[in-house]
C-alpha cells in the first residue's frame, strides 16, 4: 500500500523480487552519499543484509511510476515506546521537495504505529536547514546507570 503526498508516492519493498529489480537505484544513491560524506562508510551490501534480515525497512519514492528516491529506516523500541529512526535517504531526481514530502509521509507513518520520536543523524550542513523547516531539534540522549562495585 503507497501512501501519497502532493505528487510523490511512497510504499515499502516487502519481497525479494522488487528489492532485487531496485537494488541498482538503491546502490547508487548510497555510493553516491558515501561520496557526498566523506564520514560515511556505510557499504551498500550492510544495508541490503539489514533489508532481507527485516532488520531495516526500504521505503521507495516514485513520481509518475518513475523512481525517485528512498529512505532506509528502521524501527526501534525504547522504554517510552518506539522510534523510527532514519539511516539513510537519498533523492534521485531534481524534485527539490521530495525531502518534505517524503518526511512529511513518514511523520504520518509514526503517528499511524503510534511512534514517540523519528530521528535521524547527519554531518551534512544542508540537512540542518532542512530539519529546522521540518520540525526536528537537535538533541543529546545519553543515558548512564551506576554500577556499584
Amino acid at each position: 500500500m503507497a501512501i501519497i503526498k502532493n505528487n510523490l508516492s511512497v510504499h515499502e519493498v516487502t519481497d525479494d523480487y522488487e528489492l532485487h529489480h531496485i537494488w541498482p537505484f538503491i546502490r547508487h544513491g548510497i555510493n553516491t552519499i558515501n561520496i557526498k560524506c566523506k564520514t560515511s562508510r556505510t557499504l551498500p551490501e550492510d544495508i541490503y543484509h539489514g533489508i532481507k534480515s527485516k532488520h531495516l525497512k526500504l521505503l521507495i519514492g516514485t513520481i509518475d511510476n518513475k523512481y525517485e528516491g528512498f529512505f532506509v529506516i528502521k524501527n526501534e523500541v525504547f522504554p517510552d515506546g518506539i522510534s523510527i529512526h532514519t539511516y539513510m535517504a537519498h533523492n534521485n531526481g531534481d524534485d527539490k521537495d521530495f525531502l518534505i514530502n517524503f518526511s512529511d509521509i513518514l511523520y504520518d507513518m509514526a503517528k499511524m504505529i503510534g511512534a514517540v520520536r523519528l530521528t535521524y543523524a547527519s554531518n551534512r550542513k544542508g540537512w540542518l536547514k532542512t530539519s529546522k523547516e521540518l520540525g526536528y531539534t537537535p538533541t543529546v540522549q545519553i543515558y548512564e546507570r551506576e554500577v556499584m562495585q
